[in-house]
């Protein structure tokens, strides 16, 4: 099993154990995904008659009986894609404009001409309506509430370029 450094497995005298770490660097709504990968673990661990023991700094760490090793190799493989969807998952506008600081107008506008990295779209439907809307990368956005001189910068080249005369006025 290919090692991580969000789910790692190993072997002591006791047995097998299976590690979750959250990430060596901060990643926006970190702590949030950290609980949902750790929900989607104890479910899975206790298939599998895991218990989970104390670990340092955050970390969660699940025990097993040496017998189970099969089994929790098995689980491990499952597993790790699917914590790896979790924190890699694209951020909602709400929650870009939440841990920027910025307005929506702000990131609408930011979004269309390029400067903010979007990684998709997504689409929910209410009743007979479909409201259509961008995702954005968690590493780009992480960067960037990392850097909020960017987010400044930007706004003092929209308030330069609303006070420049406009080209296509006519007098």
């Amino acid at each position: 099993m290919r090692q991580s450094q969000i789910l790692n497995l190993g072997r002591d005298g006791d047995g097998v154990y299976l590690v979750l770490t959250p990430p060596a660097e901060p990643i926006v709504d970190g702590e949030r995904r950290f609980q949902i990968a750790l929900g989607i673990v104890r479910r899975a661990v206790r298939r599998v008659s895991g218990v989970e023991a104390d670990a340092p700094s955050g970390e969660r760490s699940f025990r097993f009986a040496g017998s189970n090793e099969k089994a929790v190799v098995a689980l491990a493989q499952r597993l790790h894609p699917q914590i790896h969807a979790i924190f890699a998952a694209p951020l909602t506008p709400k929650v870009v404009d939440r841990v920027l600081g910025i307005s929506p107008s702000e990131r609408s506008r930011w979004y269309k001409d390029g400067r903010l990295p979007h990684c998709g779209n997504s689409v929910i439907e209410r009743g007979a309506h479909k409201i259509h809307f961008p995702l954005f990368p968690v590493a780009a956005i992480t960067r960037l509430a990392a850097n909020p001189q960017i987010i400044e910068e930007w706004r003092r080249d929209d308030r330069a370029f609303e006070n420049s005369p406009r080209r296509d006025q006519k007098d």
